[in-house]
C-alpha cells in the first residue's frame, strides 16, 4: 500500500523543524488478518496485527 501525505499538512503536526528535501524518516511495516476456522460446529475468528521496524526513507524533492 502507498499512502501519499501533503507535505504541508504533515509540517502542520510535527515538532521537530520542518520536513523538506533531505529529510530523514524511518518506516514501519506492519500486516494484520483475520482468519475464521469452523471445527464440531463452533466458528472462531483469529486476528493478527503485527508492526515492525522498517526502513530509512529519505525525502526527495517536494515538488511535482
Amino acid at each position: 500500500m502507498t499512502v501519499k501525505v501533503d507535505v504541508s499538512k504533515l509540517n502542520a503536526v510535527q515538532t521537530r523543524g520542518t520536513l523538506k528535501t533531505g529529510t530523514v524518516l524511518i518506516g514501519l511495516r506492519a500486516s494484520a488478518s483475520a482468519a475464521r476456522a469452523t471445527a464440531a460446529g463452533t466458528a472462531s475468528v483469529g486476528f493478527s496485527d503485527s508492526t515492525r521496524g522498517g526502513r530509512t526513507f529519505t525525502m526527495g524533492s517536494c515538488q511535482p
